[in-house]
């Protein structure tokens, strides 16, 4: 495998053709081929030798977006931090031949401080410090992330797919109230929901701003006059506030990082005992994620549910060939001539010989003609106890 990959990128050319006529090769000395399903998987493993920031360095990444967050006291202490992460992270580049695009490389402070410019350089160069970034699809603003611009750019795309809706909607013409309903989900929550745990901090004013915009759109949907009363609108509609969809979501992620504990990529970050020593919240100071989601759950009597706890990864291998665990042969062999009642004593004789010491789970599934599916297991197992000595026998 190894030396099919080495032969995979070498000894490879390019050549450009304009107008019929082709220039000389030239030999492809770095990179990847571009369209082959192996090399985002190469570029990825080469990747994963970047080196890891010392605390509190925090290294993030996303296919060939990175990004470097630090948390200090002061401005000095976080910009010789953040300066020693990016030589270390230049130093990388040049061994492996990568280059950093400065023209894409931005700064940004979250800060209640006055001070909030650093100065940082990459190869020389100043870095440019912005107040507002798009990372990820989410619309980052500085200092205070307030996520006014981000829900502003939501609201602005939506409205556009608003004018969509006007124009399949009509009395006499169009589409049906359920398929310009599927269409605004399809539209218009797909964009409010991503990554709409994070509204978790914003503020109630511009959560009303999402709330008129979905208002808005589900009155175009289902035909309502503008007088309409909002609660009667989403009744109509089957679909809840903004606001509860936000916490609905919020609730969903936390038991989804708790539930896989260590395991997951940010569980260390979110249940951060440091967070809690903070008893007093401000504006300025918002309560973290886990401590909001935990005051919803308190809100809802939802604080004492029982968890399971999840892995990351499954216990079985994805290599593991689960068909040899499957038993083709009964003690007693069996054909189409023998009746039910043979084939189902044949059965229970090879699980009483062989599989004596399991336990047995039975499960059974079925779809409808309206595409519906059910499924039902049966556990059975004898579970001892002993009554006290002071009962009856009887009892």
């Amino acid at each position: 495998m190894l030396t099919w990959i080495i032969s995979f990128l070498s000894n490879r050319q390019i050549q450009v053709i304009l107008e019929n006529k082709y220039s000389s090769k030239l030999n492809i000395n770095c990179g990847v081929p571009q369209g082959s399903i192996l090399s985002p998987i190469l570029f990825i493993i080469l990747l994963s030798t970047l080196p890891q920031g010392i605390l509190p360095i925090v290294s993030n990444e996303l296919a060939d977006d990175i990004a470097f967050s630090v948390t200090a006291k002061t401005m000095e202490r976080a910009e010789m931090l953040m300066q020693d992460a990016i030589e270390r992270l230049e130093g990388w580049c040049n061994s492996v031949k990568l280059n950093i695009n400065i023209q894409k490389t931005k700064v940004m402070c979250f800060t209640s401080k006055r001070l909030n410019t650093p100065s940082l350089k990459l190869n020389g160069e100043d870095i440019e410090v912005v107040k507002k970034f798009k990372y990820l699809g989410m619309m980052l603003d500085a200092p205070y992330l307030t996520w006014e611009p981000h829900i502003t750019m939501i609201i602005e795309k939506c409205t556009k797919n608003n004018n969509i809706l006007r124009a399949i909607a009509g009395t006499k013409f169009g589409a049906d109230r359920d398929s310009i309903l599927k269409i605004n989900e399809a539209l218009n929550r797909s964009r409010i929901a991503y990554g709409c745990p994070a509204f978790l901090s914003a503020s109630k004013t511009q959560l009303n701003r999402l709330e008129v915009l979905q208002n808005t759109a589900l009155r175009i949907a289902i035909g309502a006059w503008r007088s309409t009363r909002i609660c009667n609108l989403q009744v109509e509609a089957n679909v809840v506030p903004i606001t509860f969809y936000i916490q609905q979501q919020s609730i969903s992620l936390y038991y989804k990082m708790k539930a896989k504990g260590p395991t997951h990529p940010v569980h260390t970050h979110i249940f951060n005992p440091n967070h809690r020593r903070n008893l007093v919240w401000t504006k300025l100071f918002k309560k973290p994620f886990a401590i909001q989601v935990e005051s919803i759950l308190n809100s809802w009597n939802l604080s004492n549910n029982p968890m399971l706890e999840t892995l990351l990864y499954p216990i079985i291998p994805p290599w593991f060939n689960l068909g040899q665990l499957i038993e083709h042969d009964l003690v007693t062999p069996t054909n189409k001539s023998m009746g039910k009642e043979q084939n189902k004593q044949s059965v229970l004789e090879t699980l009483r010989t062989k599989y004596h010491d399991y336990t047995h789970i039975y499960t059974d599934g079925s779809k409808s003609n309206d595409d519906k599916t059910g499924a039902a297991f049966l556990f059975h197992k004898t579970l001892p106890t002993q009554i006290g000595d002071s009962m009856r026998p009887q009892l």
